[in-house]
């Protein structure tokens, strides 16, 4: 099969990850347009944003007028009418085989590298004790004020406006706010605030979901359960209980350890609105078992969890997710589950919620969030595409997550967002604030080279870039 020498798969514009992205889209069977720009937006790559409509159907007539992809007309069993759709042509499928090729060879050079860095990090993780089904039932906490019984606290509760709370954990990149914007659809007709928490400084999750119609707070620069921030956690609570709020849903940092919430959220003196209804824990399907063994936050967050949600489950293969069940079952044999993709879910998950919440522990303790390097640089408006790909490879190999908004001279306003290996660089049509366009926050683990790395991408481009931290 003939490729042209200038197709991506053969190494140009090696980060454009759009041409490999549609053709495993349609891999496995013929696809509408609409449907492949679902698939992308909740990809790893596209981490929940969805890629622009016109930039896809653009692609998508490129690579069918190049003889990578067969286009014709199917019935669309949704509204039953007859729409363009598309399928991999022989041409696309020996592209495919050319990418995977050269991807393994760019890896090549780094193996070693990956290869001490995950053997560092897996001699340090010590899992810790699971949750047993004997945990003490939420409604055997009381409160530390004398005089005062459980049954005094229960009795006060009714007589005043209650706020249930529900908190979403999760690595990053497992899919935690494409979960969230389904999720919210469980509580219409509810007044709802969200508590949106990023480790780095600039917060982005914070800008793509300020759209969602419900009030939206931002806690940045470390994790809500760190001592360090919990005056603004508190702070936020309060006042929306002030506000007669009837859901408060807190999406924590990929990063956070959340293992100390159930004291915080118990103390009833301290939060007497606030009825915790549990922890939903993320699981990336695909990319657990390597995550597992090299965070030791990605533990605790099994360990906080009250209830798991396995997602991405469509693009694991079976031996992946297998070892994904077995991990959460060996650390966590008392908790409940489930598997999705693309983050969907209904209202049963509320009552499995409910129902796996009463054999979580009330007394786990409040400890320190994972040690983790965290670095941002900024980058000058007007540089080109090409350049700012360039530079993000020089190290994004060492890093858990990247991300930011970038102006850039080819496409404008850009959302740059990297996890692991896959990135992503695609415009970004909603209103950006101005402080916080050019910044990339850089997330990595302890042992993993990341300042070497980022300074001496620098160095290649001391014009267009400059470390801030």
């Amino acid at each position: 099969m003939y490729l042209e020498m200038d197709c991506s798969c053969r190494g140009r514009n090696l980060d454009k990850m759009l041409q490999p992205g549609i053709l495993l889209c349609v891999r496995d069977g013929k696809k509408f347009g609409y449907q492949i720009i679902e698939e992308l937006g909740d990809s790893p790559m596209f981490d929940g944003v969805r890629p622009d409509k016109t930039g896809v159907y653009r692609y998508l007539k490129r690579m069918e007028m190049s003889s990578y992809l067969e286009a014709g007309s199917a019935i669309d069993p949704v509204d039953e009418k007859s729409r363009k759709c598309y399928a991999i042509a022989e041409k696309g499928r020996a592209c495919l085989e050319s990418w995977g090729a050269t991807l393994r060879e760019y890896a090549y050079s780094l193996s070693q590298l990956v290869e001490e860095i995950e053997t560092g990090a897996e001699e340090d993780v010590k899992v810790p004790e699971g949750i047993t089904a004997d945990s003490p039932e939420p409604g055997t906490v009381t409160d530390s004020v004398p005089g005062r019984s459980a049954q005094d606290i229960d009795d006060e509760k009714k007589d005043r406006h209650m706020t249930d709370l529900y908190l979403i954990t999760g690595f990053l990149g497992a899919g935690k706010s494409t979960f969230l914007k389904r999720f919210l659809k469980l509580f219409e007709g509810k007044k709802i605030q969200l508590i949106i928490n990023e480790f780095g400084a600039e917060d982005v999750d914070g800008v793509l979901l300020g759209n969602l119609g419900v009030e939206l707070e931002e806690i940045t620069g470390g994790s809500v359960f760190c001592s360090c921030r919990i005056d603004q956690f508190e702070k936020a609570l309060r006042t929306f209980v002030e506000e007669d709020t009837d859901v408060v849903i807190v999406e924590a940092s990929g990063l956070s350890d959340p293992t100390g919430v159930h004291n915080l959220l118990y103390e009833s003196e301290r939060f007497p609105h606030i009825r915790y209804k549990g922890s939903i824990c993320m699981i990336d399907a695909i990319r657990f078992p390597k995550v597992y063994a090299k965070s030791r936050t990605c533990v605790k967050q099994v360990a906080a969890a009250d209830l798991a949600l396995i997602n991405k489950i469509d693009k694991a293969k079976p031996e992946d997710l297998e070892k994904t069940r077995q991990l959460v079952r060996d650390q966590r044999p008392d908790l409940m589950f489930y598997e999705t993709s693309f983050g969907e879910t209904d209202a049963d998950l509320l009552t499995a919620l409910d129902q796996a919440k009463a054999n979580t522990d009330a007394t786990m303790p409040l400890t320190a969030d994972l040690t983790t390097r965290k670095l941002a640089v900024k980058v000058k408006s007007g540089i080109k595409e090409e350049t700012l790909e360039h530079f993000l490879k020089l190290f994004v190999e060492t890093t858990f997550r990247v991300k930011g908004f970038v102006e850039t001279e080819d496409k404008g306003m850009c959302l740059v967002s990297c996890v692991g290996t896959l990135m992503s660089i695609e415009p970004y049509g909603a209103e950006v604030p101005e402080d916080r366009i050019g910044t990339l926050v850089i997330l990595s683990g302890a042992g993993m080279p990341v300042r070497k790395a980022v300074k001496e991408a620098i160095k290649w481009y001391p014009e267009e870039v400059e470390m801030l931290i």
